[in-house]
């Protein structure tokens, strides 16, 4: 990892993966190997991850099962980029960042 780089946020657009799957069950394999992708990474900076869904049943449902396993990889989950921008300028001590 690039030494410049203090933080890692991974944004999984969903309704884009479940766009080029051939179905929901392809579609939540597609995402379990992308969130197994990162979850094996073992990030030496602080990382998190960005669910970004459609409001869709499946995808919300995925996110709801999949946020505790990565908490306990030590990957906390937002659902807006946001909110994981907020996180990362608080660890890196940037005070009182605001989105404009």
């Amino acid at each position: 990892l690039d030494e410049s780089v203090d933080s890692v946020i991974a944004c999984v657009e969903m309704g884009s993966v479940f766009s080029f799957s051939a179905d929901e069950v392809t579609g939540v394999e597609e995402l379990e190997r992308i969130t197994a992708s990162i979850e094996k990474s073992k990030p030496s900076k602080p990382t998190s991850v960005v669910f970004r869904t459609t409001g869709d049943k499946i995808m919300d449902d995925y996110v709801r099962e999949v946020r505790l396993r990565l908490l306990h990889s030590k990957i906390p989950v937002y659902s807006t980029v946001e909110a994981a921008i907020l996180a990362h300028a608080s660890i890196a001590g940037a005070g009182s960042y605001e989105l404009s």
